[in-house]
């Protein structure tokens, strides 16, 4: 999924926990120098 995740401009998570959403938000920001950004909870 990392993969999939860094070859697209823009990726929207919606629908899953906080937990799962921070645990996206730190892959890509441990991996790239993408801009990441989390909204709500």
């Amino acid at each position: 999924l990392f993969d999939l995740a860094i070859s697209c401009e823009v990726v929207v998570c919606c629908r899953v926990a906080p937990l799962q959403k921070a645990g996206v938000v730190d892959l890509i920001k441990s991996r790239t120098n993408d801009l990441t950004l989390a909204i709500g909870d």
